[in-house]
């Protein structure tokens, strides 16, 4: 019955859609705008993993303390001579010296919220495109249960269902020939990230096997020897990388895994 009730409800929208944009702009346009939601839900999905780990893609960071000085030499801080100041500094931001059990779901939450309320109107254009229902349905559904993880501060369950909230979106850009290196290099992303998850259960067979699984989806990419001929430095960098995260898997160790995992996301993210 449940199951009835979804599907009509998804035939119900569709109609809705179809009766209330008989000037619907040009496929083009929504094509592009299609990529560039994507390309939010990329960035928004991605940023809530790193957080569950304090990781960053940002080589520095912006730090602010409190400084006191004393302006004539009284050593009392309650002193009208006594001053104090917000002193700001770059430092760097390394994955040794971050704090992986420290986590700020005050931040996440607002996070998952704010992706909600987008994917409310996303929803529409991936109908429009027509893109498979069911598959627009899952992502409501993973979208609902990383919103429960989040809220119970659950960080295993968070880290699997906003690994498998990202596995989508390379789906959705199958339609769309013009992008399919896209879609490949999110293929790829998709699987590191599900290994990344996988990293806190310390499930490293599995952490593995999904490593091989992105070695294939880049593979895809190689075979476009156009793109190679004309993106050579990035795609040869970036696929030593998923060798060098592939090598690591063998230590066990998860500062090792989240040191290549930063780099090779990193090198993803630029091509």
């Amino acid at each position: 019955m449940r199951k009835k009730f979804v599907f009509l409800w998804a035939i119900i929208l569709i109609l809705v859609l179809l009766t209330g944009c008989s000037d619907s702009e040009p496929s083009n346009l929504q094509q592009e705008k299609l990529v560039e939601q994507i390309r939010y839900l990329d960035a928004k999905i991605v940023g809530m993993l790193n957080k569950l780990n304090n990781i960053s893609f940002d080589n520095y960071a912006i730090t602010t303390r409190q400084i006191g000085i004393n302006t004539n030499g009284n050593e009392n801080e309650e002193s009208e001579d006594f001053e104090t100041i917000l002193s700001t500094e770059m430092v760097p931001d390394t994955v040794l010296l971050s704090n992986h059990d420290y986590i700020n779901w005050e931040i996440l939450k607002q996070e998952i919220e704010l992706l909600n309320s987008a994917w409310a109107t996303i929803i529409l254009n991936l109908y429009s495109m027509e893109i498979d229902a069911e598959e627009i349905l899952a992502f409501s559904r993973d979208l609902d249960i990383a919103i429960i993880n989040i809220k119970g501060e659950d960080k295993r369950g968070s880290l699997t269902s906003l690994a498998r909230l990202y596995s989508h979106l390379p789906k959705y850009l199958e339609n769309i020939e013009e992008e399919v290196i896209t879609k490949h290099i999110k293929q790829t992303k998709a699987f590191v990230l599900n290994a990344y998850a996988l990293v806190e259960q310390r499930n490293w067979a599995e952490v593995a096997s999904n490593i091989v699984e992105a070695d294939n989806a880049f593979r895809n990419i190689l075979s476009d020897i156009d793109y190679v001929r004309s993106n050579e430095f990035k795609v040869n960098r970036t696929y030593v990388l998923l060798k060098e995260l592939e090598r690591s898997i063998e230590f066990r160790d998860s500062e090792i895994f989240f040191m290549n995992y930063r780099n090779l996301m990193q090198a993803l993210n630029t091509m």
